[in-house]
């Protein structure tokens, strides 16, 4: 738990710093009261993690680096998800072309520190805008996500994919939600490009090796009620068995 509490500090820390800069829709500071789950890699194995709010996750993915690589939005609005919104995306003008989500992408980058000019010298970079085969309103929520290679209805939506390098996982990729403006994932595959200081917990095995407190267990508190309770000079007691109940007592 010393660990834990020490490694977790340091996440909150470091998702807060990329939440300011970011400008993401979140109360902030996060705190360990708005998680909805912390997970902490053994010490043996790296520093690593995730911290999950309600609307977004941190990870720190990468054992040797250290750096908070993977942000992900997990709700959109009152607890859907986008693809809960692609019919109303669909019907959604987008506030960005691919050339403006482009700049929002980069911007964004370099406002977390990342080194975007060495980022583009290693890695192509190129604009994918999200679609699907189909009309919305005639298609079951199962297939939204599904090419429709019968339809000839292509519908666009204001969401955009801003890659650096090539492959179902690019080293990085910014997705953008041209509706509102927003990011809705930044993913660094290759987080070398970012100069955030890593995180380092010098003394992690000492901590890792100090005994967790004692759990305090719940106990048993007699009810004061005569009724519930009656000790006879014996020491025996009328008290039912636990779990059950005597039915017409008087």
């Amino acid at each position: 738990m010393a660990y834990k509490a020490v490694a977790i500090e340091r996440m909150l820390s470091e998702a807060n710093y990329f939440a300011e800069q970011l400008h993401l829709p979140i109360e902030q500071p996060i705190t360990l009261v708005d998680a909805q789950s912390a997970y902490v890699r053994p010490p043996r194995v790296g520093f690593g993690g995730v911290i999950q709010t309600k609307r977004f996750s941190f990870s720190f993915p990468n054992p040797n680096e250290g750096k908070l690589c993977y942000i992900t939005r997990q709700t959109i609005r009152d607890g859907h998800d986008v693809l809960d919104l692609y019919p109303e995306l669909a019907r959604t003008p987008s506030l960005v072309d691919s050339n403006g989500a482009y700049q929002l992408a980069t911007q964004w980058l370099t406002s977390v520190a990342v080194d975007v000019p060495s980022l583009q010298q290693k890695y192509p970079v190129n604009v994918r805008q999200w679609f699907f085969w189909g009309k919305p309103e005639n298609l079951p929520k199962d297939q939204w996500s599904m090419p429709q290679i019968t339809s000839t209805n292509k519908t666009m939506l204001p969401i955009f994919d801003v890659r650096w390098g090539e492959g179902d996982t690019p080293p990085v990729k910014v997705t953008v939600l041209g509706s509102t403006k927003e990011l809705l994932e930044l993913r660094m595959e290759d987080c070398s490009f970012s100069k955030r200081t890593p995180i380092v917990i010098t003394n992690a095995m000492e901590l890792d090796s100090i005994p967790d407190p004692p759990v305090k267990q719940l106990q048993w508190i007699p009810n004061p009620d005569e009724n519930s309770q009656r000790i006879d000079p014996g020491g025996s007691t009328n008290r039912p068995p636990p779990f059950h109940r005597r039915v017409g007592a008087q």
